[in-house]
């Protein structure tokens, strides 16, 4: 069997147990590789050793190795774990630096008369942003709870691991029966080691981890500051821009209703009539679109407004629930200054009200709204391509005897159509960031019902056993306390429910002075 160069048989850390063993090896460790090497030993062996014994050594063989990689790992991750608390400070120092440098405020870097689908990724842009910083804000507040868990849990796992390792230090010291195989001995000798080394690995790791824990405590403390100041950060970016898009959604309808009623009066003027249809058909889709976009202009508000109450009424879920554990582990769960503290949260909820309907109006709004855009849908469609729609509307007209005048009537029907052509396009853009924006809003809305009833639920749970107000005569000390349901003459002392002798049948239906 291989062993270490220069090292006698049965040496610590030869890798090789003495022939003869009636005590344990109290120095002895063993690593991955001289397992390994055992291992290839034992395969390439042709001697009569019997099959029994040679199995049962390869299992313990394979059983010590994986756990001795095992503790490799946990040795790797027990080193990271001390990195990362020594360079606690220096990131904390950082990040300090950073929280103290303020933040530049957010550049609009589009031109006023830039489309309004520019504006509309640059919003798309800083919401995605914003959600992703807003979950990690929620992370980082929930980690100084995950991390007192996490110690509690440490400490059991500690406590764990540390009886364990006596169990087996213990079996260490034990001999090892002398009838086995010399071979099975020693792979009973290895695996025995393996568990114990892993065990230690995994007390250093658990210890070095708790460490950490109390190392970095300051640093979360600053992200969360950072991440607070980026969401609110992100979220003024947000409303500047939602009012950017708004105010060029306003000014391009404007312009495009200008400009209807500037070809309404060019066509009254041509005295033809089939033009001032042209021209009102277009002053009713720019009438559309800046109705539209104030359409656009409240789902937006309806959205921001649903989603502040929505993580107000978390973060109030979140104190409230936190106050309440710790008012159970006290033992004072049912005192009557919790019970305050529950109805009156459960006043505010009520006062709230509930977003249910107001969820399943926005399904009337999308159905609606869908099959208006199916209509623009086909409007536009006629008009692809523009010429021959044109030339068929000619054809229809009579011919007239000045040459001059139906080249211009032709001239006006054309700039009339491609108007009529860009509203229609801009109208279906504007229909499509609609739907798109009435489903947040039906989401968000339905999500806020929903949290909202698992609230109420909570809190109705817990105030249901807990007296609206405080005793209004309190016992006084060696008084008698009151007769029991019982032994009151008013029940006679029967088996009948104390409900039943005010003339109701159920709690619910008591009614209590």
């Amino acid at each position: 069997m291989a062993r270490r160069p220069g090292a006698p048989a049965g040496a610590p850390g030869s890798g090789v147990l003495p022939a003869s063993l009636p005590l344990a090896l109290t120095n002895y460790t063993v690593t991955a590789d001289a397992v390994l090497s055992r291992l290839t030993a034992l395969s390439n062996r042709t001697d009569d050793l019997p099959l029994a014994a040679r199995t049962n050594a390869l299992a313990l063989y394979l059983e010590a190795r994986q756990r001795l990689l095992d503790t490799d790992r946990l040795l790797e991750e027990t080193l990271r774990l001390r990195q990362e608390a020594a360079d606690a400070p220096a990131a904390l120092a950082e990040l300090q630096q950073q929280l103290a440098t303020p933040l530049s405020p957010p550049s609009l870097d589009l031109a006023a008369d830039a489309p309004v689908t520019e504006f509309e990724q640059q919003l798309a842009r800083v919401e995605a942003e914003l959600a992703q910083a807003s979950k990690e804000q929620e992370a980082l507040a929930q980690e100084p709870q995950r991390r007192t868990a996490r110690a509690a849990e440490l400490a059991q796992l500690t406590a764990e691991a540390r009886a364990a390792r006596d169990r087996l230090q213990q079996e260490l010291r034990t001999a090892v029966p002398a009838e086995l195989d010399p071979e099975v001995r020693q792979a009973l000798r290895d695996r025995l080691q393996s568990r114990l080394q892993y065990r230690e690995a995994e007390l250093a790791r658990y210890e070095q981890e708790l460490a950490t824990l109390n190392a970095t405590a300051d640093l979360i403390r600053v992200r969360t500051d950072l991440a607070r100041r980026r969401v609110t950060a992100l979220s003024q970016e947000r409303d500047q821009r939602v009012d950017a898009l708004n105010r060029r959604r306003e000014q391009e309808t404007l312009e495009a209703t200008k400009r209807a009623d500037q070809a309404r009066r060019r066509a009254s003027l041509l005295n033809e009539p089939w033009l001032s249809r042209l021209a009102a058909t277009n002053a009713v889709l720019a009438r559309e679109r800046t109705a539209l976009a104030g359409r656009l202009r409240d789902a937006l508000h309806l959205l921001d407004t649903t989603q502040t109450n929505l993580a107000a009424q978390r973060a109030s879920f979140q104190g409230l629930q936190a106050r309440v554990e710790a008012a159970e582990e006290a033992g004072i769960s049912r005192n009557y200054a919790i019970g305050l503290l529950l109805r009156r949260q459960q006043a505010a909820l009520e006062r709230q009200g509930d977003n249910t309907r107001l969820a399943e109006q926005q399904q009337t709004l999308l159905s609606t709204a869908q099959i208006l855009q199916l209509s623009l849908v086909d409007a536009r469609r006629e008009l692809d391509p523009l010429e021959p729609y044109l030339a068929r509307l000619l054809t229809t007209l009579p011919a007239g005897p000045d040459p001059a005048r139906q080249e211009a009537l032709a001239e006006e029907a054309r700039t009339l159509l491609t108007e009529q052509r860009d509203l229609l396009t801009r109208l279906v853009r504007d229909y499509d960031t609609y739907l798109s924006l009435l489903l947040r809003v039906q989401a968000a809305l339905r999500e806020a019902a929903t949290f909202r009833k698992e609230f109420a639920a909570f809190l109705n749970l817990r105030v249901l056993w807990i007296r609206s107000a405080e005793p209004l005569d309190p016992p006084r000390p060696g008084a008698r306390p009151p007769p029991s349901p019982r032994s009151s003459p008013r029940t006679n002392g029967s088996s009948r429910s104390p409900f039943s002798a005010r003339g109701c049948d159920s709690p619910s239906s008591a009614t209590w002075p």
